[in-house]
Formats: structure tokens, sequence, C-alpha cells
């Protein structure tokens, strides 16, 4: 027996697939990307008898034709060059009658603040027309993966940007289609997947856009289930559908969805390029400048904390806990806190928002005496492994009203 693996342009994929099984020979598909063009593939795995390779060799090279594709170059403007497959130049030829879309520009995602390299590789992508069908996001909450994704998204669906491409930033464009957690387990159920399916299979396209695009958010909360579901349609996907996968971690995702797509980092900005861009969002140059430092380079992050009335309240909150645990004053602090007694949620964001004002008092202790009410290190460090402590608690459903008072006592 001899196994035969063959790496199958997905132009040329189900001409292969339907020779094969005609000639009783069983596949094994998997959707790949990779090789010099970084294009989409079919990986198809054959076992067969010794004395039948090459018989099923001779059916793959009959339905496999040479192609040019286009090869990205060097030159600022992006312009590329027909390679054919065999090292000579010539038209574009495609089975079955494929022309390519036309090139992109990434202007869209040059929206998006640092990232250079990132945006870099994903433009010439875009203007090659090798943009993998599935990519994935990886970056902390409030980095701007899900806002990379529809950047991405929009120079995809809408190459000449225009009232379209905008309605895309703003989640509000009819060609998106979008998948996240629900409920309180936040995860993506079977059911939402399974939809999102059918509508990309039976619904057509707009005369305006491109392709359409499917956004799963936080991919690490597809169970095992709705990964599954998903699996289905990400290996044979529709033409010019784009699958714009985020996450917090790579690892996070399970390993039959992760190895399907081309995976990205979206790493925080500088503090000084963080402060710009809120400053440029109209907040004030003494607001954007504490926020850039306490939130590392997140603007996410930072403009929530801004814009968001409860996330504003929280870290309000915060800062005058931090004062009380400053001063000792056990008393107002476990009057400030008795508020979250019933209020799982909310004391988790408190929690974290304490965390990040005392990460930031040990960076900078004179950030504690201007905006904690003067905490010092030692107690920026303390609170720390209260709040290590009560968030235990909380995850492992322990009392929330004895939790809120225990920190109380800890951190005054």
């Amino acid at each position: 027996m001899k196994l035969i693996t063959a790496i199958v342009n997905k132009e040329d994929s189900k001409n292969v697939c339907n020779e094969l099984l005609k000639s009783k020979f069983y596949v094994t598909r998997l959707a790949t990307t990779g090789g010099f063009l970084m294009a989409g593939n079919m990986t198809r795995l054959i076992c067969t008898d010794d004395e039948r390779v090459d018989d099923c060799i001779g059916i793959i090279s009959k339905c496999c034709k040479q192609r040019t594709e286009i090869v990205p170059g060097t030159a600022t403007l992006g312009l590329g060059i027909e390679h054919d497959a065999d090292g000579g130049h010539g038209r574009r030829r495609y089975r079955h009658g494929h022309e390519r879309r036309a090139l992109r520009e990434a202007v869209m995602l040059e929206r998006l603040a640092g990232n250079d390299a990132l945006k870099a590789e994903l433009g010439t992508a875009l203007r090659g027309g090798r943009l993998p069908h599935a990519v994935l996001l990886v970056g902390e909450p409030g980095c701007g993966a899900g806002f990379a994704a529809r950047c991405l998204a929009a120079d995809y669906l809408y190459p000449a940007g225009g009232p379209h491409a905008e309605a895309v930033l703003k989640k509000e464009d009819t060609e998106c289609l979008v998948l996240q957690g629900e409920g309180a387990s936040g995860q993506i159920p079977v059911k939402k997947v399974r939809e999102a399916r059918e509508a990309i299979q039976r619904s057509a396209l707009s005369t305006d856009a491109a392709g359409r695009v499917l956004f799963i958010y936080g991919a690490q909360n597809l169970n095992g289930s709705s990964a599954n579901a998903m699996l289905k349609i990400i290996e044979e996907p529709p033409e010019g559908v784009l699958f714009l996968l985020t996450a917090t971690s790579a690892a996070t995702v399970l390993p039959t969805i992760r190895s399907r797509c081309a995976a990205y980092t979206i790493a925080p900005v500088p503090a000084a390029d963080c402060a710009a861009r809120l400053k440029a969002g109209r907040l004030p140059a003494k607001a954007a400048e504490e926020l850039a430092f306490l939130y590392e380079g997140h603007i996410g992050t930072a403009l929530k904390s801004w814009n968001d009335p409860t996330a504003k309240a929280a870290l309000g909150m915060a800062k005058t806990l931090c004062g009380y645990a400053a001063q000792g004053d056990t008393y107002r602090a476990l009057a400030l806190l008795t508020k979250y007694e019933r209020d799982k949620d909310g004391f988790a964001a408190l929690l974290w928002t304490l965390d990040q004002l005392c990460s930031a008092v040990l960076r900078r202790p004179a950030y504690g005496q201007e905006q904690c009410g003067g905490l010092t290190p030692a107690g920026a460090a303390k609170i720390l492994n209260a709040d290590a402590r009560a968030r235990k608690s909380l995850t492992g459903n322990g009392n929330l009203r004895l939790n809120v008072a225990v920190l109380a006592g800890e951190i005054a």
C-alpha cells in the first residue's frame, strides 16, 4: 500500500475528486493554504495498492492544468508581474474560465494603528489576489483585532472604498455575517453556526460587493459541536467567501479550526502613538495621555473606558477604592464594595480595573500619588494579591457577599 499526498489548486479540486472517485480511489480532503503563492488549495490523501499508484497520479495530472498567477513585486505601488508555472511569461489562464478579481488596495487597513509589518503582509496578499480564505487575527482585548478584521473585510469587499466600505467598519454592511459568543457561557452555539452556513450557501451576493465575509469574533468560544459545524464550510468554502476569525490567543482556538487558518498577531501600539490616536478621537490631551499609559497602548480599551459610561464609572470607582486602601479606611472600602454583593459581572470588571491601576502604579509610582489617592507600590502589590484571591473565589462560584467583605478587609 502507498499513501499519496496531492496538493491541488482549489479550482481543480472538485474535478480531481470526482475523477478519482469514479476510478474507485478513496480520498480524504483537507483545506490548506501555503506554497510558493500562499494560495488556498486542497490537500488530497489517497491510500492505494502499489500497482495503482501510476493510475492515480495520471488522473491527478490529467485534471490539473498549468495556470499563471500574479506575484506581487517590490514596487511601492504594489504592482505585480505575471509568473507562469513553468517559468515563462504570458497571458493568465484559468480552468473553467475563472478570472482573478481586480487587484485590491489595503486602503481601510491603513487605519489600523501600528502593526506595520502585518499591514504590509496583508496588503501584499490583497493586491496579489492571494489572501487566504480563512484568516485568524490574534490579539489581547482592546488591541484592535476586531477592528483590523473589519478593515480587512472592507478592503476585500469594496476595493474602491466608499460608503459601503465605511458601513463595514460600522458593522452595518449586509454582506457581512457575524458569529460571536452568547449567554452566560459566552460560547458560540452550533445552531448559529449552521444558520450562518445556510445563509452563506443560499443567499445571493449583491452587485456592489466583491464577495462575502463571515466574522467569527472570539473563535476561542467555539465548542466541539460548533467547531465541527464551522469546519465543514471552511474546508469547502463557497466562491468569494472570506472567513475572518479573532481570538485572544491562538492556543485557545481548537486545533481543527486553527490549522485551517492563516494566523496573524495584532500588537498594542506604543503609548505615544496610542495617545495621538486618542487625541485624534477628540479626547482631551491629559486624559488621552493617562489612558494610553494606563492601558499600555490598547486603543480599544482606552476608548471604551472614556466613551462607555459603565466602564468610565468602574474606573472612577476603582480609583476611589485605591484611595481608601492607601488611607487604610476599611469602613469606606466596604461601603463602596457592598454595591457589588449582587453584581458578579460588575465585581469581576472592578477587579480587572483595579489590576490595571495597580500595574500602572508599579510601573510609575507617581501615578499612584496623582490618580489613586496616594497609593504606593507596596499598597498596589497588596491589592493585586487580594484581587487574585477574590478572582479565584469568584470563578469558583464562592459566596459573593463574603468575597466582597474579605476583599475590603484585605486591601484597607
